[in-house]
């Protein structure tokens, strides 16, 4: 019944043609049809495009959709940070590490008698100079508090969906 569309040496009617296309399909998905209306429907108004390549344009145009809407859900999702989408177990664990890193270190600093006080002193000498040793481990302290509390509480009273 349909024939297939070949181009011509004008393409503006086959760019307008194309644009309708996109127009009329973007429409129904837009109207929440579902896809055998959509084809239904914009088979009718396009007669000369093969019903082969517009079921394929047609299925295209719903995957792009589908993951256009995905990607923005994603986005916009009321999280504003990676960090805190994540569960409170993970979290906690998050927290729970850095604060053993930090107080470890401390540790080893404070004991210089021993040899991996000797070692863990000499690093931070040679990486921070003396200088920023002390300001690196209270923010890494700070860093594994302030995730292990979201955690915790993320563990307690989970996110409710709205």
């Amino acid at each position: 019944m349909n024939s297939t569309l070949t181009p011509s040496p004008d393409n503006s009617s086959l760019l307008d043609l194309y644009n309708q296309l996109v127009a009329e399909v973007s429409l129904r998905i837009n109207e929440r049809k579902s896809r055998e209306a959509i084809i239904s429907e914009v088979q009718v108004l396009f007669p000369e495009i093969d019903d082969e390549d517009l079921v394929d344009r047609v299925d295209r145009m719903i995957a792009e959709n589908a993951s256009i809407a995905g990607r923005h859900a994603q986005a916009h999702s009321g999280r504003p940070a990676r960090w805190l989408a994540e569960s409170g177990r993970e979290q906690v664990v998050r927290g729970l590490c850095w604060i053993i890193f930090a107080v470890t270190i401390t540790f080893f600093l404070l004991d210089q008698k021993s040899d991996w006080g000797k070692v863990v002193s000499e690093m931070m000498r040679r990486l921070f100079n003396n200088q920023w040793s002390i300001p690196i481990l209270a923010i890494a302290f700070v860093w594994g508090s302030f995730n292990l509390v979201l955690g915790l509480v993320q563990v307690i009273k989970p996110p409710q969906p709205e």
